[in-house]
């Protein structure tokens, strides 16, 4: 094909992007993915930035649906070509699309990646054969290549040679980890790729960089300038939802103070790593986030199920059930979680004895604490403690 053909995928659906994208070997079949959008209004925002060769669009969608889309890419972007994603019941839609100028359609609930690769190399035939080589006029540079391998360089550890900070991007950045919640079993590189693509679709232009990381973990840079860590937790707080609910994955989400070098990334992804993840999933109902906030202001006292269902005014068979699909976890396994990285953080930072810590989290039999530190974290106290200390000479 030459240079390699860039495709944007414009889709409401989080289920049905991160399917398609992970439908197809891009690069393998010199295809560029250059991003997916949840509507028209900010598939044409990418555009300013950079057009696609192809348009993949799905038709009803929130804000501006498809059909407008087709029209306004045809007036801004005559040299694109357009296939529409549609479901049974839409031809109505799709006919009004092919008056447009769409190049063909696919069925959603029926694609394959063999059908939907064909589809593809048959419309960049078309591109060769019958598009010229000037670039649009509306057309952005592309984004700085490479950043996203030293991102993963440095979340896998490379030593600081490997990923010199003079390839660090100006400007104010933050790194966000994401990992499954402590227990979890990660799968190999498929799980991480699919939770690196999902970051990538909700944090869109905010990412200067999304990588992949070991253990089935992702890492985002962030390009934090004018945002406050209020903002910054309302940016990040969706994608803990969206991948316990689509794909499955309880999360733990951190994120770092200011970096200005990779350097810096590496350092404070070991020191994740070694601490063993840190906070856990989050929710977007203010009810659970509230009972959260509570709970972690309170995680030194007595933490029923009974007695937060009467502070939401719930039964507790209905708490139960909107708590595991809020947070991806149990409200019993997220109440030890939270006071086992309270009392990980103790372990680390002092030299008290594992009776006080217990105590001070809000255990009262130091066997039972000890039994819990070991299911979540591997190791007992004392072994965390003292492999924490000879990590950090």
């Amino acid at each position: 094909m030459g240079e390699k053909v860039k495709v944007m995928l414009v889709e409401d659906e989080l289920l049905v992007r991160l399917g398609i994208r992970s439908l197809v070997d891009w690069e393998r079949h010199s295809f560029d993915f250059i991003g997916e959008a949840a509507d028209g209004e900010k598939a044409l925002e990418l555009m300013e930035r950079q057009p696609p060769d192809i348009l993949l669009t799905d038709i009803v969608m929130p804000r501006m649906d498809g059909l407008e889309l087709i029209e306004r890419v045809k007036a801004l972007y005559p040299h694109v070509l357009i296939l529409v994603l549609s479901s049974y019941g839409e031809f109505d839609y799709v006919r009004r699309a092919m008056k447009l100028g769409i190049e063909d359609y696919v069925l959603k609930t029926s694609i394959k990646p063999a059908v939907l690769l064909e589809l593809l190399k048959e419309t960049a035939g078309k591109l060769e054969r019958g598009r010229g080589t000037a670039p649009s006029p509306l057309e952005a540079p592309a984004a700085e290549p490479g950043l996203a391998a030293l991102l993963e360089a440095a979340l896998a550890g490379a030593a600081a040679a490997a990923v010199p900070s003079a390839a660090f991007p100006p400007g104010a950045h933050r790194l966000l980890l994401l990992r499954g919640a402590p227990g979890e079993a990660a799968e190999d590189g498929a799980r991480s790729t699919r939770l690196a693509h999902l970051v990538q679709a909700e944090l869109q232009s905010r990412a200067a960089a999304v990588a992949a990381a070991p253990d089935g973990a992702a890492g985002a840079l962030l390009r934090a300038d004018g945002l406050g860590d209020d903002e910054l937790r309302a940016l990040i707080a969706p994608i803990g939802h969206a991948a316990g609910r689509w794909l499955g994955i309880p999360l733990t989400p951190r994120l770092s103070p200011p970096l200005s070098s990779w350097e810096a990334v590496r350092t404070f992804a070991e020191q994740e790593a070694r601490a063993g993840g840190g906070r856990q999933a989050l929710s977007t109902r203010e009810d659970i986030r509230s009972l959260l906030e509570h709970m972690g202001e309170h995680y030194r006292e007595p933490i029923s199920l009974k007695e937060a269902a009467r502070r939401l005014r719930m039964t507790e068979a209905y708490l139960s059930t909107l708590f595991k699909r809020e947070t991806g976890s149990t409200f019993t396994d997220w109440v030890n979680r939270l006071r086992i990285d309270k009392a990980a953080e103790l372990l680390r930072a002092t030299d008290q004895p594992s009776y006080l810590i217990s105590e001070q989290v809000g255990y009262e039999n130091i066997n039972y604490f000890g039994r819990i530190f070991k299911k979540i974290k591997g190791v007992s106290p004392q072994q965390y403690r003292t492999r924490f200390r000879k990590g950090m000479r």
